[in-house]
């Protein structure tokens, strides 16, 4: 399920999942900034993981923020867990 943030403008899609406090952390840090972004709860839709598993170089690690460009951020502050 996709629940989309903030006001219109660049779209950013965070790969979250719930029992990741690192997941949580970007997510008040996104929604407090007023950010346009949309997260995807991986345990709600795990079809997702292969989309994880492909910026993350075959590893399932969560929060993965992916940017309109193309570009992305593997954790919080460098921080990530690992599923």
């Amino acid at each position: 399920m996709k629940i989309i943030f903030g006001e219109e403008g660049n779209l950013i899609t965070v790969f979250t999942h719930p029992e990741c406090e690192y997941s949580k952390m970007l997510i008040d840090d996104l929604v407090e900034s007023g950010e346009h972004f949309q997260n995807i709860d991986l345990l709600i839709d795990p079809e997702f993981w292969n989309s994880v598993e492909n910026v993350c170089k075959g590893n399932r690690m969560t929060p993965i923020t992916i940017y309109e460009d193309g570009s992305h951020l593997v954790g919080y502050n460098g921080v990530a867990s690992k599923f």
